[in-house]
């Protein structure tokens, strides 16, 4: 019988996912078991509770987040049963006093959870490269993925970043597949695909255009019987979409008012730090800013002229991936508010068109130079090679600052050795965690709510810790709010400062102050 031997495409991609693995458990424990981090709690916790009651309703719909609650919820119950002497098949109402003993292994499982959501759209970006360009770009891509600091960032935190972004790649590779043959089958899993990545972010029903994009454009395909065959694929598909939501977000609908509600708040126009732009002003910010920081500014060049590739190509699985990007970046610039990690489900198509880019350069160079197909192997491993030496720098440093404990954690251990117990002490938001220690302490939004200093010695406060992670924000905007940034003035001025943590190369967090009142 003849030998079957492993692919070389197989062999890599399974390098690279071992190599993520790596990446997504190196740090993943931060600063657990004193807090965890932003939103973190929103899934934890009610995951926790629809594990020991036996809840399928999340009570809360904010992303709507069904492709991390649920598979959480599993997690949880199969864990407490398994490890922890819990029922495999009832209900465990002591979880959730158990959680609040044991809070490190639980949300150490729900990083897991997105950490493998990370590693498995790896393989699925190749599949799309390979599709929508040949192996090389898909390959390249997956590389480049691999080593962005900012994806395992995402990946290490228990939040629907990563599962959003599985499951849009997923969806765009499926759909490619339903263009190239036009099968009602293929179109019913696509869609049933983009109706999980809806559940997944709401965000993601941009993947809808792209679907009838492509559904349009069979119209003409040879491989089409029928036009009856062609209105069945599409309706199906669309069908799939909702059954694909309705199936994994059910309660969505069984809880309405839950959901309208989620929904409103998560539409707010305010968040400080985060509003204040028009649409076209967070565009731009996206464009300028929060891609470049995402990727790094010379993949984002690498990217742009690849998006200016696939649009000259002429192809339309190409145009209609930038016409994905477009349409999903318009659609979040609609949001009064802009954030980075809205982005983070479009980290593959960047590494897919910078990809692109590199082996057009590779091709092109190697006609005009008449390289064997040796040497223009070496001389393309030597590229990715130095293009990759800044990013796995970064990657390096991202991952020994999230082995380190943060200024948060260094505020704590200070203040525990240094300030009498029983200090009154008020901090905002991104300080200290102190609880288990002998102060009594305060915690608000921001310290500079209060509009006078001379407020927080009336009522008896010894000390007050400031993050930067609040003030910097008032700062950089000192027309809209100019009660809390004259506070600030006067706190950093006329205040003794006892101690300054700041964040380094090795050490991840905000600038933490702490002073004491007269």
């Amino acid at each position: 019988m003849p030998q079957r031997h492993v692919s070389l495409p197989i062999l890599l991609l399974t390098g690279m996912m071992l190599l993520g693995l790596l990446f997504g458990f190196w740090g993943i424990r931060k600063n657990l078991p004193y807090f965890p981090e932003t939103d973190e709690a929103i899934f934890v916790g009610r995951a926790i509770r629809m594990a020991a009651n036996w809840d399928l309703n999340p009570g809360w719909f904010g992303h709507p987040g069904s492709t991390t609650f649920y598979p959480l919820m599993l997690l949880y119950h199969i864990w407490y049963g398994a490890a922890e002497g819990g029922s495999l098949f009832t209900a465990n109402p002591d979880l959730q006093n158990y959680f609040q003993q044991q809070i490190t292994s639980y949300y150490m499982l729900g990083r897991l959870l997105s950490v493998i959501y990370a590693v498995l759209s790896l393989p699925v970006t190749y599949l799309l490269g390979k599709c929508v360009f040949n192996r090389r770009v898909g390959l390249i891509a997956a590389w480049l993925l691999l080593i962005n600091a900012v994806y395992w960032y995402y990946a290490q935190i228990v939040r629907t970043d990563t599962s959003a972004l599985f499951w849009t790649v997923l969806s765009l590779w499926l759909c490619v597949l339903a263009y190239e043959r036009p099968t009602w089958s293929r179109f019913a899993v696509a869609g049933f695909a983009i109706g999980l990545s809806v559940a997944s972010r709401y965000f993601m029903v941009a993947l809808v255009p792209f679907f009838f994009l492509l559904w349009l454009a069979t119209l003409r395909s040879d491989a089409l019987q029928n036009r009856s065959q062609f209105f069945s694929n599409g309706l199906l598909g669309l069908l799939a979409v909702l059954a694909g939501f309705a199936l994994a977000t059910p309660y969505f609908f069984l809880d309405a008012a839950t959901a309208v509600q989620n929904l409103l708040t998560e539409s707010r126009s305010e968040h400080l730090g985060a509003d204040g732009f028009t649409p076209l002003g967070n565009l731009w910010w996206y464009l300028t800013t929060a891609i470049p920081r995402s990727i790094s500014g010379w993949q984002a060049i690498l990217a742009l002229a690849g998006i200016l590739l696939a649009l000259f190509s002429r192809k339309l699985t190409r145009i209609s991936l930038v016409a994905f990007v477009f349409i999903f970046l318009l659609g979040i610039s609609l949001s009064p508010l802009h954030w980075m990690r809205w982005i983070a489900q479009l980290l593959p198509l960047f590494a897919l068109f910078a990809a692109l880019t590199i082996d057009t350069l590779f091709t092109y160079l190697g006609r005009r130079l008449g390289w064997q197909k040796r040497t223009g192997t070496a001389a393309l491993l030597l590229l990715i090679a130095l293009i990759s030496i800044w990013p796995l720098y970064q990657l390096a440093l991202f991952e020994i600052k999230q082995s380190s404990l943060s200024t948060r954690v260094m505020a704590r251990r200070w203040m525990v050795e240094n300030l009498p117990a029983g200090s009154k002490i008020a901090q905002e938001n991104y300080t200290a965690p102190l609880q288990g220690t002998s102060f009594e302490t305060t915690l608000v939004d921001s310290l500079g709510a209060a509009g006078k200093l001379e407020s927080y010695a009336a009522d008896g406060y010894d000390y007050l810790v400031a993050s930067s992670g609040i003030y910097a924000r008032y700062l950089a905007e000192p027309e809209r709010y100019p009660v809390e940034v004259a506070f600030y003035n006067t706190l950093f001025n006329e205040t003794h400062l006892l101690q300054q943590i700041e964040p380094s190369s090795t050490r991840a967090g905000p600038t933490v102050l702490i002073y004491q009142l007269p």
